[in-house]
Formats: C-alpha cells, sequence, structure tokens
C-alpha cells in the first residue's frame, strides 16, 4: 500500500474532523476569551464598592451644600448595583466561563486521541485496516465531541427553564 493513499485517507477524515470537532472547539474558545472574563470580574468589582461606598456615604459624607444630598447618591448607586448585579446573573458569566473552559479542554483532549489513532495508522501497511481505524477514531471524536456539546446545552437550557419555573411560582 502506497504512503499517498493512506494520506489521502488521512486527509478526508482530517476534514470531516475540521468540519465537526474544529468548529466546536472554535466556537467555545471565542466564547471564554479573556475580554468576557475581565467583564465578569469587573462587575463583580462594581458590586463589592458598590456595597462599601453606600454604607460610607450614609454615615460619614455630609450632604453636599451643592444640593445633591446623601439619599440621592445611595438611591443612585443602589440602583447601579440592582442592575450591574441583574446583569451579571442574566449572563450568567461564572458558570459560561467554567463550562466553556472545560469543554475546550475536554475536546482539545478528544481531539489529541484522535491524532494520536490519526499516527498509529499511518504505519499501518493495509489501507482496508487504515480506513478503519480512522473511521472509527474519527466517529469517536465526533461522538465524544457531540456528547460534550449535548451535555453543556442541557444543563444551560435546565437552567433557564429552572428559572422560568420559580418565576411562574
Amino acid at each position: 500500500m502506497s504512503t499517498e493513499s493512506i494520506e489521502a485517507l488521512v486527509s478526508t477524515y482530517t476534514k470531516i474532523k475540521e468540519d465537526h470537532a474544529d468548529i466546536r472547539l472554535n466556537f467555545y474558545k471565542s466564547r471564554a476569551d479573556i475580554r468576557k472574563w475581565a467583564a465578569y470580574a469587573t462587575s463583580f468589582i462594581i458590586i463589592i464598592v458598590s456595597f462599601i461606598v453606600i454604607p460610607i456615604v450614609t454615615n460619614f459624607v455630609p450632604d453636599n451644600p451643592a444640593g445633591i444630598s446623601n439619599k440621592a447618591i445611595i438611591s443612585s448607586a443602589s440602583i447601579f448595583l440592582a442592575l450591574v448585579s441583574v446583569v451579571q446573573e442574566k449572563f450568567k458569566w461564572e458558570l459560561l466561563w467554567n463550562q466553556y473552559s472545560t469543554r475546550i479542554v475536554q475536546i482539545e483532549s478528544a481531539i489529541g486521541r484522535w491524532e494520536l489513532e490519526v499516527a498509529d495508522s499511518r504505519i499501518l501497511s493495509d489501507e482496508k485496516e487504515a480506513n478503519e481505524k480512522l473511521k472509527e477514531a474519527t466517529y469517536r471524536l465526533l461522538s465524544v465531541v457531540d456528547e460534550l456539546v449535548l451535555s453543556e446545552m442541557k444543563t444551560f437550557f435546565g437552567t433557564v427553564k429552572e428559572e422560568k419555573d420559580q418565576t411562574a411560582t
């Protein structure tokens, strides 16, 4: 059997991997970037600072002679704090960051196992055997990736359903 025919098989299965596993990996990588983590961290810091500012303004800052009272400052800070908390809860950044990061590692590991099996198939002398090994490896990879994506979707939409159930009661 020629090396060219095995490489043609590898190329075919690599294209399948790229069209399915790599696309999903890139989806999770694009969602778990540092900017989204920074947005979560910033909102968390805003909440903490607001919790500190409100009692300080209430107890230690005299009313501003320019006409802005402490009540107005406290009310504005409270509304701002509530809005940031709602946004933080709505987007569930911490949960999503955790899930996306976990999926990235799991998909990268599955791709790594697939690449090891591809390397093993390259040393086979029988084209039929190499094709079978590549097909099985690619099928396992796609099955693992699909299972990971579906479990993440169940977790996310299960949380959304629980929220709807709680608001209905």
